[in-house]
């Protein structure tokens, strides 16, 4: 039995965002996640069919959405989804088709939608994954729940990201309160260890903290600070050559 690959559909949405490369003006910033993602997705095995930059106008969102809805399988979106003035998704999908559930309780990753968007002319409904603005908290949840899904609408059962134990190659601050996904290289210790090297700043804006990142660290939201040595499972982040 076979199906036919998703055809996926990317909107990024930001009157901030520029053209990379382009001159930027006073609050403006490259446009970065669109090349993210659909780089991602390709590495996956789901090359985006349509990809739109649109600004925070809720008429040329709402078209954006009705479009992709009407031409791919499933529709994805990045930035506008959380609750300020100008975050328009969410309610465009409540609009346009319904919202399932708003919110993860993840590290990064807590500006999340998901529901279902009508096609036109009684064609059904799509899946829609409303990812966070930041490109780390994207990229995150991206791999944590929009690729089980592809994999599921392909017809396959998920095979989620290998895990392993390793220990902490230096102390880590962070706050108790939500389950955090970090970023680190693995590399090995004298006595044959796996450790997790975790280096700069793990904001979620901080796009170089996937560069280079080998393992995915799942520290439960109970633990604050942590020290050098405590072991933590972690995923791992480098797809197999053959």
């Amino acid at each position: 039995a076979v199906a036919p690959r998703p055809r996926l559909g990317l909107l990024v949405s930001g009157d901030e965002l520029v053209p990379a490369g382009a001159p930027r003006g006073p609050g403006q910033i490259w446009e970065s996640n669109g090349t993210l993602l659909a780089c991602l997705s390709e590495r996956l095995g789901y090359p985006l069919l349509e990809r739109r930059v649109v600004g925070d106008d809720p008429i040329a969102l709402r078209q954006a959405l009705a479009d992709l809805a009407a031409c791919c399988d499933v529709v994805v979106s990045t930035g506008g989804v959380s609750a300020g003035d100008t975050d328009w998704i969410r309610p465009l999908l409540a609009e346009l088709g319904s919202v399932a559930f708003w919110k993860l309780f993840l590290k990064p990753g807590r500006p999340f939608a998901y529901g279902t968007l009508q096609r036109p002319a009684g064609g059904g409904s799509v899946p829609f994954f409303g990812l966070p603005g930041n490109p780390v908290a994207a990229a995150i949840t991206a791999l944590q729940l929009l690729w089980p899904a592809l994999q599921q609408l392909e017809g396959a059962e998920p095979d989620p990201l290998p895990r392993l134990r390793v220990r902490l190659a230096g102390p880590l601050k962070r706050g108790a309160g939500r389950p955090e996904l970090a970023r680190a290289r693995l590399t090995v210790g004298p006595a044959g260890e796996l450790l997790a090297v975790v280096e700069g700043s793990q904001a979620s804006s901080r796009i170089g903290s996937l560069q280079g990142a080998d393992l995915l660290l799942e520290i439960p939201a109970e633990l604050g600070s942590l020290t050098a040595g405590q072991e933590l499972w972690a995923q791992l982040l480098r797809l197999p050559l053959f």
